[in-house]
C-alpha cells in the first residue's frame, strides 16, 4: 500500500497524500526537470532540489506538498530502484525490456533459470517498473559507484578506515557523506566495467585510499544490453 501523510491543503484544512502512480510519475518527472537543470552535482541533488519539487508539485496538483514527504517517498523509489537495478543489469541473455509494459519480457524457461541464478528475481517477474529508463539515467552511475565503495570498504580492516559499511550507507542517506568521500586508484565506467575484474591497488604493502574518477555518463538503450 501506497504511503499516505497528512498534509493540510491550500486552505489550511488537513488532507490525505496518497502516493499514486500519477503522483510517482510527476515526481519522478519533477526530479529529471531538476537533473536537466543541472541541480545534481557529484552525484547528490542540491538543497533546493527537493523545494523546486515542492513547488512544482503542490502547483501540479492543487494541494500543498510537504518536501519531507517528497524525501521519505523518494527514498522509497530510489531504494526499489537500487534493488531492481541489481537484478537486472548485465548477463540477461534472452530478455529484453518493453518499454511499453516496462517489464523485462523472456521465455518461461529462461525466467525460470535466471530465477534460480537470482532468486530475488522472482519478486519482479511480469511486474512493471514505471519510469525505469528515467531512473536510470538519474542514479545508474551513482548506482555503480556505491556498490563499488561498499566492496573496497569490506576489503579493509576498521582500524585502516574506521567505519563500517553501515554507517557509511547511514551517512550517504543522510547527506553527511557523498560518494566523492571515497578514494579509489583505477578509472572505471558504468556500468560496463566488470566489477569482479577490479581488484584493489597496493603501494608499498600498504593499501592505498581510493579515489573515484567519475566519467561522463552516458544511457544506452536497455535492449542493447541483450544484443
Amino acid at each position: 500500500m501506497a504511503p499516505k501523510s497528512n498534509l493540510p491543503n491550500n486552505n489550511g484544512n488537513c488532507k490525505t497524500l496518497s502516493w499514486t502512480r500519477v503522483k510517482d510519475d510527476a515526481l519522478v518527472d519533477a526530479f529529471m526537470h531538476e537533473y536537466e537543470k543541472g541541480n545534481k552535482v557529484s552525484d547528490i541533488f542540491g538543497a533546493t532540489t527537493y523545494e523546486n519539487i515542492a513547488v512544482e508539485l503542490t502547483a501540479l496538483f492543487g494541494n500543498k506538498v510537504d518536501k519531507m514527504e517528497i524525501k521519505n517517498r523518494w527514498k522509497t523509489l530510489k531504494r526499489n530502484f537500487t534493488e531492481y537495478y541489481d537484478i537486472f543489469k548485465g548477463g540477461m541473455s534472452g530478455f529484453s525490456w518493453n518499454s511499453t509494459t516496462q517489464i523485462w519480457d523472456a521465455e518461461s524457461e529462461v525466467w525460470d533459470a535466471f530465477i534460480e541464478s537470482k532468486p530475488k528475481a522472482s519478486n519482479w517477474k511480469n511486474v512493471p517498473f514505471p519510469n525505469y529508463e528515467k531512473m536510470l539515467i538519474l542514479y545508474e552511475h551513482e548506482s555503480e559507484i556505491l556498490k563499488e565503495a561498499r566492496k573496497q570498504i569490506s576489503s579493509i580492516t576498521n582500524e585502516d578506515f574506521g567505519e563500517n559499511i553501515q554507517e557509511i550507507d547511514a551517512r550517504v542517506a543522510r547527506n553527511e557523506m557523498t560518494l566523492e568521500s571515497f578514494h579509489v586508484t583505477y578509472d572505471f565506467s558504468a556500468p560496463e566495467t566488470q566489477l569482479s575484474d577490479l581488484s584493489p591497488i597496493t603501494n608499498g604493502g600498504k593499501r592505498t585510499k581510493l579515489r573515484v574518477v567519475k566519467n561522463r555518463h552516458t544511457t544506452k538503450s536497455l535492449n542493447s544490453k541483450n544484443q
